[in-house]
C-alpha cells in the first residue's frame, strides 16, 4: 500500500456504501485475476480502491501483489470527503445500489457500474438501476455476471446526467401561486 494520492494512478473505486455487500466483494476476490486483467487492459487501472463496509470478506486475493501491477487499496469506512475524493479521482466505479453512491457516481459524471444485491428483500435496488440503465447513465448487473458485463458493456456511449436545476420548485411556486 503505497501513496492513495499518486496523481499518475488511474483508479477504479469499487464501494458498498455503509451496510455489507459481502457477495460482491468475494466475487471479486474469487475472479481477482481475471478482474485485474479487465481492469489493467480495458481502462488502463494501476489503483484498486475498495470500500468494503462492514462486511466479514476481505479481498486477500485483489489485495496481494499481482502480475497487472494494480496497486489495492481496502478498507471498511472511510471520511464522506474522503471517498468523496476516491469518486473524484476514479476512471471507473463499481458500486452497490445505493441511491446516494449512484447519484454522487453520476453527478461527478463517472463510467459507472451499479451491482444489484440480490440478497436484499424486494429487490428494490432494479426500480433505480433500470430506468437509469434505459437512459444510458450507467450499466448494471449482478455479482454472477459482473465480469461478463465489465468486459461487454460500453462505457463510451453513456450519457452524462444532468446538473440538478435549483431554480425549477421556486418557479413551479411561483407559476402556481401566479407570482
Amino acid at each position: 500500500m503505497s501513496n492513495l494520492s499518486t496523481e499518475s494512478a488511474r483508479s477504479c473505486l469499487i464501494t458498498v456504501g455503509t451496510t455489507e455487500f459481502n457477495d460482491l466483494i468475494e466475487t471479486l476476490d474469487s475472479s481477482h485475476e481475471e478482474l485485474l486483467s479487465l481492469l489493467s487492459k480495458n481502462f488502463g487501472i494501476t489503483r484498486l480502491i475498495i470500500q468494503k463496509g462492514k462486511g466479514k470478506h476481505y479481498p486477500s486475493n485483489l489485495c496481494k501483489k499481482n502480475a497487472f501491477d494494480i496497486e489495492c487499496v481496502c478498507m471498511e469506512y472511510t471520511t464522506a470527503e474522503k471517498l468523496q475524493q476516491f469518486m473524484q479521482e476514479a476512471e471507473l466505479v463499481i458500486s452497490h445500489a445505493g441511491a446516494g453512491s449512484i447519484l454522487e457516481s453520476l453527478r461527478l459524471k463517472k463510467k459507472l457500474l451499479v451491482v444489484i444485491n440480490e440478497t436484499l428483500m424486494d429487490n428494490h435496488q432494479i426500480d433505480i438501476c433500470k430506468p437509469l440503465s434505459e437512459k444510458r447513465f450507467l450499466h448494471y448487473c449482478y455479482c454472477k455476471n459482473l465480469l461478463e458485463t465489465l468486459q461487454h458493456a460500453n462505457f463510451k456511449n453513456l450519457k452524462h446526467y444532468p446538473s440538478p436545476d435549483h431554480k425549477a420548485l421556486p418557479n413551479l411556486l411561483n407559476y402556481e401561486m401566479g407570482l
